[in-house]
Order: C-alpha cells, then structure tokens, then sequence
C-alpha cells in the first residue's frame, strides 16, 4: 500500500512477474479495482553485496513496472525496493482525466 504525494492512495499486489492486481484507496478514482493487469518489468539495477556497512549488506535491485490499461492509462512504475520507494508516472487518456468517476469499477468484469 503507498500514497503518492498528491494523497493518491493505491494497494498493489505483485503477483508474479506478468500480473498484478491494485485497488484505488483515495483520489478521483477512489474504488477502482483491477485484477489480473498484465505488465511488464525491466530490472534496471541487479542485486548486490554492499561493503559500506560493516559486514556488508544485500542491496535488492530495482524495477521498473509498466502496462496499459484497457482505459487508454498508461502506468510506469520504478520500485526501489531497498529504499521503499515507488516512483510513478501516469498518463491518462482526456475522457478520465474529465470523468474519472466513469473509471470506478471492478475492471475485470467489463472485459468481455
């Protein structure tokens, strides 16, 4: 679960490295629900054993997720998962960004 500094609130579960499933907790789109998106990751940074700590420490790598929506949205994501942190760029087709109300389903039942 994160919030992005405009107070979106999303929950995202990485299912496996083509799938995920999220739900819009907060912003404009709040109850938005996707299951099943497929995606497409990049890992930009690979895992290393870090010798600025005493000991060493594992560094995990970083990714980048992206996929398109069958809204016209299209999502990158950059996951920094030592630090936490998840970068997003969104860009939404005019007709969400005027109606994103028309967005607030369950998106897998309107695949047919």
């Amino acid at each position: 679960m994160y919030t992005y500094s405009n107070g979106w609130s999303y929950e995202v579960y990485y299912k496996n490295n083509c799938t995920i499933d999220y739900q819009v907790r907060s912003g404009p789109m709040q109850g938005r629900m996707v299951k099943g998106q497929e995606i497409k990751i990049k890992q930009l940074k690979t895992g290393y054993v870090s010798e600025d700590l005493e000991g060493g420490s594992v560094e995990p790598p970083v990714y980048m997720v992206s996929w398109v929506e069958p809204t016209g949205t299209s999502v990158t994501q950059v996951l920094n998962l030592n630090e936490l942190e998840v970068n997003t760029t969104i860009f939404f087709p005019h007709w969400v960004k005027k109606e994103p109300r028309k967005t607030v389903c369950v998106q897998s039942d309107h695949l047919h």
